[in-house]
């Protein structure tokens, strides 16, 4: 009966810290998000549309 407990609780603490582990992973890919959004809504991107392939690309800035 006690290794019975012992795999319980040896179960209920991988899951309690792995949970925890990803939700830091997460948390820290969040950030990295936001910080890559941060710096891209700094300075807003000119495009123009290529009549020949009909891509957009960065207008030329001269």
């Amino acid at each position: 009966m006690l290794w019975k407990f012992l795999l319980l609780a040896a179960v209920i603490g991988l899951v309690f810290f792995g949970w925890k582990r990803i939700e830091g992973m997460a948390r820290k890919a969040n950030k990295l998000v936001n910080k890559v959004r941060d710096e891209q809504d700094a300075e807003p991107i000119d495009l123009e549309r290529d009549p020949e392939s009909g891509a957009y690309r960065r207008r030329d800035r001269d």
